[in-house]
């Protein structure tokens, strides 16, 4: 069940992607303390989506870390994480490859 509602969320992600018309949409991980509850994933998503640039956003209070596709071109990584840094009472730092940035996008 995992693994086909894994897979249901990268296929979304993609095509959600290729609606875009964001071929070069980019995946980014981020720790996110502070999160306790599924009221701080919306929270933090919310904000992730407002942002000009991004495409998707999935956050898991469970992991402390939030999956974010978006355009490279209209985003960095730098400003998706100072979003909500500054908008929320959450600190989020971009996570590097030998941290768990290659995870899956959590499921829901």
């Amino acid at each position: 069940m995992a693994k086909t509602r894994t897979l249901a969320v990268v296929l979304a992600l993609a095509a959600l992607a290729s609606a875009a018309g964001a071929g070069a949409a980019e995946r980014l991980v981020l720790k996110v303390d502070g999160m306790v509850c599924p009221a701080c994933e919306r929270a933090v998503e919310s904000v992730l989506r407002s942002q000009p640039g991004v495409l998707e956003a999935r956050a898991s209070f469970r992991t402390g870390r939030a999956t974010v596709l978006y355009d490279p071109e209209r985003v960095t990584p730098e400003e998706i994480a100072e979003a909500i840094n500054t908008r929320t009472f959450y600190r989020a730092r971009i996570l590097g490859p030998g941290e768990g940035a290659a995870a899956r996008p959590p499921a829901r």
